[in-house]
């Protein structure tokens, strides 16, 4: 894995290698093994390399063919990359180095665009033909690798990280942006929080000519299999699916540095460590997140695994202290306001695995795939209160009025905001004029047909974009390459089409995978309930250094932003200061927001990381 940064100009106006290295130099931490640079009279191009496929100088980047006629920079890790390569040598290829970025260059040049249906991994690359002046820019199938630009009258930029074009650009709030960001905590789509800043969406690619603005093409589209209906067997269905988990999971440890585990403790890391230790036969080093308060702790699951697998298992201790401490820099490395609170100590967890090995397996994706989130029993939520309303069924056991009233008010909202945990009124009555603008999210899910397919179709477009930056961005903050095995485009093809009364059977979330894990885990915490990173923001935001930051949201600087309903937030703050209420839902992602503005829009050249 790695980063890299492209300038192409449109008009033959000249590229300067000094801001090409400036840009470069903001994502040292995405390649501190080595660095590269090709420039030409039209297009530059700054490459970080992380070395863990072929450490030697020939998997050194920007990469040109043996005719000199294209030049590739590459991020990311292509898992078939060795059968890929035999291919190529059938039809003549002559390979020089043993890396697979050399396999995408030459993939490329034999087959053409054709070449991404044939990948299977994590990627972002852009590919130059040098005499025809044409481009070639490609994401991977599920967005795992982020890839950024944004264009004027004379030049195209493309960077991994948004950062690096603030050598080149003024960055501005993206005003029409900030509903999303702020209510459902991710822009989705190709938008971002910064004003003509863009993503290249997952699973697209574009061909740029000489003198024009990008125009992008869908290769892949990760939700049209929900639409499918699969009638299989459970039981070959089961059968079918571990071996192709176990093969995905095998795959994700090409690596010439070795790998850890990320191991939560719950049944998504804990599979991948039985299935790693069973099938490769070695011991691994996993890590773990703890708190030292009681609000959290999953040690007690974590040690359970590692104890049955014998890993040499490393428990990081965090707390309020560090999560203070490390709130700005993660900011930094994110580019966007912090809204999955525990990312910080992802990145804290990251720089301790490092000491082991750049390469890291983590269990994101698994929850998207199967169906892991409690919002998919919503619709079946609904009948039950129907059916208890015709029956006319009331009694001490079942839930006071004021529950049914909440339930009502939720199942009532459209299918995106049954995701929201939080009334989206607390948040939006801080601000004056959001611009409500959710198309991208709606017109997804609107495409499909059951509620289980929409809710899947809008996790598995827009959150789990948000998830794997997450992942991303947190890591290579560490120079820590994440690996995410659940994540494969061929596993959402063979599940997605499966129906949803086998993959939520018996009420059980993830029952597919469950089923497997039996196999490998013990089945009291494997049927137990879901647990995320959950952090204790109601009490830090009362005391301690992160309730210190809180009067970000209402000093001077605050307050000439034009946009805060300054009353509302005051009240907010006082209330929950006061334990009146508990506000830190909406509270954080407002405070994460706040030093965002400060370190990128009001002045993106005070932080250096």
């Amino acid at each position: 894995m790695c980063g890299f940064v492209t300038i192409i100009s449109k008009n033959n106006k000249p590229i300067s290698k000094e801001i090409v290295k400036r840009m470069t130099d903001d994502i040292i931490h995405r390649g501190p093994d080595d660095s590269g640079y090709w420039l030409s009279d039209w297009c530059g191009i700054g490459f970080r390399r992380l070395s863990i496929i072929d450490l030697s100088e020939h998997g050194h980047q920007p990469m040109l063919d043996p005719s000199r006629t294209y030049v590739i920079a590459y991020n990311g890790e292509l898992y078939n990359y060795s059968i890929l390569r035999k291919k190529l040598q059938r039809e003549g290829v002559i390979f020089f180095s043993t890396s697979d970025t050399e396999v995408v260059l030459q993939a490329f040049i034999h087959w053409g665009e054709a070449c991404l249906e044939k990948f299977t991994g994590m990627f972002a690359f852009i590919i130059v033909n040098i005499p025809t002046k044409e481009v070639f820019v490609a994401r991977d199938h599920l967005g795992i690798k982020p890839l950024y630009y944004s264009e004027n009258n004379d030049f195209i930029f493309f960077s991994s990280e948004i950062k690096s074009l603030r050598h080149v650009m003024a960055f501005e709030l993206n005003h029409d942006a900030l509903y999303e960001q702020l209510v459902y905590r991710y822009v989705s789509g190709p938008a971002t929080p910064f004003k003509n800043i863009y993503k290249c969406l997952p699973g697209s690619s574009s061909k740029i000519i000489f003198g024009n603005s990008p125009q992008w093409n869908s290769y892949y589209d990760l939700t049209s299999s929900l639409d499918y209906r699969e009638n299989i067997g459970e039981k070959k269905f089961l059968h079918i699916l571990e071996n192709s988990l176990r093969e995905s999971i095998k795959l994700h440890t090409a690596s010439d540095v070795g790998f850890n585990v990320q191991l939560s403790g719950g049944v998504d890391s804990s599979f991948i460590t039985a299935i790693l230790s069973k099938d490769l036969e070695q011991h691994l080093d996993t890590f773990s997140i703890t708190l030292d308060d009681t609000y959290f702790d999953e040690s007690k699951y974590q040690k359970m695994v590692s104890s049955s697998y014998f890993t040499k298992h490393h428990e990081i201790r965090v707390n309020d202290k560090l999560f203070a401490e490390s709130l700005e820099r993660a900011t930094w490395h994110m580019d966007v306001p912090i809204v999955h609170m525990g990312c910080v100590f992802l990145m804290v967890l990251c720089h301790h695995s490092k000491e082991d090995s750049k390469v890291i397996l983590t269990g994101e994706g698994a929850d998207e795939l199967f169906g892991g989130y409690s919002r998919y029993y919503l619709d079946k939520t609904t009948h039950l209160v129907l059916a208890l309303k015709r029956l006319g069924i009331r009694g001490n056991w079942l839930p006071p009025l004021s529950f049914f009233a909440g339930l009502k008010k939720r199942l009532s909202a459209k299918v995106i905001d049954r995701q929201l945990y939080f009334q989206k009124e607390d948040i939006t009555s801080c601000f004056y004029n959001l611009r409500e603008n959710t198309g991208y999210r709606d017109d997804d899910v609107e495409s499909h047909g059951s509620y289980l397919s929409q809710m899947l179709a809008h996790d598995q477009k827009c959150y789990l974009s948000s998830v794997l930056d997450r992942q991303d961005k947190m890591s290579m903050a560490a120079s820590v390459e994440a690996r995410v095995p659940f994540c494969n485009h061929r596993l959402f093809d063979m599940v997605n089409p499966i129906p949803g009364s086998l993959k939520l059977k018996e009420n059980i979330p993830k029952y597919l995978l469950k089923k497997i894990a039996e196999t490998y885990l013990d089945k009291s915490p494997l049927y137990r309930h879901k647990n995320g990173l959950n952090l204790p923001l109601d009490k830090w935001l009362r005391k301690g250094p992160l309730s210190e930051r809180l009067s970000l949201l209402t000093d001077q600087t605050a307050r000439q932003r034009g946009f805060y309903n300054h009353n509302r937030i005051e009240a907010a703050i006082d209330d929950h200061m006061q334990g009146k209420s508990n506000n830190a839902k909406y509270l954080s992602p407002m405070l994460t927001f706040e030093i965002w503005m400060r370190m990128f829009i009001d002045n993106p050249f005070s932080y250096m990381s």
